[in-house]
């Protein structure tokens, strides 16, 4: 299993940025966590692999580019929370506690405590 630190896990903090790991949190490989602005990750949470957190925009013009000037909202995980692989988080999102992302969901819009969601874009399933 990969961990934070691991070559297999791809945390990149930029200089002024705030980022915080719970406790317990399990981070396979291949995940790609990326933190411009503020990031937090509650405690008991499963990322699976292949999974990508971000808390930006990227530079439309140079998609290589981390965005100069581009928007950046925070990015709030819950406790309990159990993201499916190569599922993708971006800006903005606040998952509750006690929910599940399911493989490969695109979430762009926050998911209340308690539910799981599917799909791309992601959406509201059932009830955990």
């Amino acid at each position: 299993m990969g961990k934070v630190g691991e070559n297999m896990v791809n945390l990149y903090v930029a200089e002024g940025a705030l980022f915080h790991r719970g406790h317990n949190v399990q981070i396979e490989p291949f995940t790609s966590i990326i933190c411009k602005y503020k990031m937090y990750i509650g405690n008991d949470v499963v990322i699976a692999p292949g999974v990508v957190i971000v808390d930006f925009d990227h530079n439309l013009a140079d998609p290589r580019k981390i965005q100069e000037d581009g928007e950046v909202a925070e990015v709030t995980i819950g406790d309990n929370v159990w993201i499916g692989a190569n599922a993708t988080i971006l800006k903005g999102v606040h998952i509750g506690n006690d929910a599940v992302v399911g493989a490969g969901s695109v979430v762009a819009k926050d998911i209340p405590e308690g539910e799981i969601w599917v799909g791309n874009p992601a959406h509201f399933l059932k009830k955990r």
